[in-house]
């Protein structure tokens, strides 16, 4: 009976300390886990920075690729464009695929520019 009290407790003693062994290692792998998801968020904030600056510099490459607005060589063909007058409009002449009204029968609805099918009279 002794023989077998005493090989219960070496099998207590054996579990203790394998309990023990694994305790450490979940402490030590658990550390880990936390270190390794605090480099991943860090990662995460230098890879959303980078993106970023990636971003801004495609930006200012594609500027820098647009050629700058010709408005002081010509200003007169850029402004009309720019700043469009309301009187301009309408005495501006039609496209080739309008034909021109006649200036008698011209009635405010039509002066708008828009193009209005001619209806034959009758």
């Amino acid at each position: 009976m002794n023989e077998a009290v005493a090989a219960l407790r070496q099998e207590v003693a054996r579990s203790y300390e394998r309990s023990e062994t694994l305790s450490k290692e979940n402490d030590r792998l658990r550390a880990l886990v936390a270190s390794l998801q605090r480099d991943l968020g860090k990662n995460r904030a230098e890879n959303k920075t980078l993106r970023n600056q990636i971003r801004a510099l495609e930006k200012r490459l594609h500027e820098i690729h647009t050629p700058p607005p010709d408005s002081a060589e010509q200003p007169e063909v850029t402004e009309p464009r720019v700043i469009p007058q309301p009187d301009t409009r309408r005495a501006a002449p039609s496209s080739p695929a309008s034909p021109p009204a006649p200036p008698e029968n011209k009635e405010p609805a039509d002066a708008g520019g828009d193009f209005v099918e001619p209806t034959p009279a009758g």
